[in-house]
This record gives structure tokens, sequence and C-alpha cells, in this order.
């Protein structure tokens, strides 16, 4: 089961994990960033303002199977192309959209069933 850019190599690429094995894996690989604002004249920390950044690396793959039944008639057809249309356009989840955080490229691939 294979094509030209390697996503439906599957079998090759894939590790089921328990959940606390997954939750450690998540937990060391995210990117983490201390950030504090300076007071506007110095160099020096503005009271209070120390916050904390998480993000998954940029290069993360993310995949979760989804699927629709067949449909019983067409008045759904709408309906089922826009979904298809938002799962294969960029989508951003989580905040920081200044920084160009969270944006992802999304595909939708087909796995024939035999």
């Amino acid at each position: 089961m294979a094509n030209d850019d390697g996503i439906l190599d599957l079998r090759q690429k894939l590790v089921i994990l328990t959940d606390d094995d997954c939750a450690a894996l998540v937990e060391v690989g995210l990117q983490r960033e201390v950030r504090i604002a300076l007071k506007e004249d110095e160099k020096t920390v503005d009271g209070g303002s120390f916050r904390s950044e998480e993000a998954m690396p940029s290069e993360t793959v993310l995949f979760f199977p989804w699927g629709m039944k067949p449909a019983k008639t067409d008045a759904t057809q709408a309906a089922r192309q826009a979904l298809q249309t938002v799962l294969n356009d960029r989508l951003q989840f989580g905040g920081l959209e200044g920084l160009g955080r969270g944006w992802t490229s999304n595909t939708t691939v087909a796995i024939a069933t035999n």
C-alpha cells in the first residue's frame, strides 16, 4: 500500500502505544518557551509578566481516521462535500496566530477496503 509521497505506507511507520507511553512521548516532545515582558526603558523584567508557551514541533504528523456512511439521499451531498473541503484545507488549532502557530496542512487519503 504505497504511493508517491509515502502517506499510505502507514504499516511501516505507525507504532501503537499505551496511554501512559503516549503521554510521556507527548510530554518530552513539546516545544516549550518561557517569555517575559521587559520594562519600556530598561532591560529588566516588568513585574508579573512571566508566561510559558507550549507547542508541537512544526514537523509533527497527526493522524486520525474518519469516515462517512454512504448517503441514502442526495440531500446531504452539499454537507458531505463541505466537510471534505474543510478537512483538506489549512486549519488552525490553538492560539498565537500572530506568531504563525497552530496552522496545519491537511490531507484526506482514501483507503480502499477489500
